[in-house]
C-alpha cells in the first residue's frame, strides 16, 4: 500500500517499464503531426476525410508525443551514463573553484582584489578621448532620411 502510495507522490516522471537502465533502444521517430493538409505519399490524396478525424487523429499524436518524450529522455540518459569520461585531461583546467582557491580567495577578506574584474584601463581612456572629439559616440540615432533611413 505505500509502496503504491509512494510511486504515484514521485516528481520523477516513470522510466519504460522491462527495460534495463544501460540498454534502453533508441526511440522511433515521430510520425508528422496530424493537418487536414497532409496527402497520403503513394495515392496523392488527402489522408482525412474531414476535420473531425484530424482532431481524433491529432489528440491521439499528441499522446504518442508524450511517451515518445519519456523514452527520449530515459535513452539520453541512459547514453550519457554509457559515455566513457576516462579520457579526459582535466589538469590544464582547473574548475572556477580552483582558480579562486589558488588566487586565495576566500581565505583572508583583507588580501581579496577590491574589484575582482579585470581592469580596462586602456580601454577606458580611450573611449573618453573618443568621447570627446564626436560627442554623440554612444548615443542613440535614428536615421529618418536617406540611403540607411530605418536603421
Amino acid at each position: 500500500m505505500d509502496d503504491l502510495l509512494m510511486s504515484s507522490l514521485s516528481l520523477t516522471e516513470p522510466e519504460p517499464a522491462g527495460v534495463p537502465d544501460d540498454d534502453v533502444p533508441k526511440p522511433k521517430k515521430m510520425r508528422k503531426t496530424p493537418a487536414m493538409r497532409n496527402k497520403d505519399p503513394e495515392t496523392g490524396d488527402k489522408v482525412y476525410a474531414d476535420r473531425e478525424a484530424m482532431e481524433v487523429d491529432l489528440a491521439l499524436w499528441k499522446q504518442e508525443k508524450v511517451q515518445y518524450d519519456v523514452n527520449y529522455k530515459a535513452w539520453r540518459a541512459a547514453q550519457d551514463r554509457l559515455r566513457d569520461r576516462s579520457g579526459r585531461d582535466r589538469s590544464g583546467q582547473p574548475s572556477g573553484a580552483e582558480n579562486r582557491r589558488q588566487q586565495g580567495y576566500g581565505q583572508d577578506p583583507q588580501a581579496q582584489p577590491q574589484n575582482p574584474e579585470r581592469l580596462r584601463v586602456r580601454y577606458h581612456e580611450r573611449v573618453q578621448r573618443a568621447r570627446e572629439r564626436q560627442i554623440w559616440i554612444g548615443q542613440r540615432v535614428r536615421v529618418t532620411e536617406g540611403k540607411l533611413a530605418g536603421w
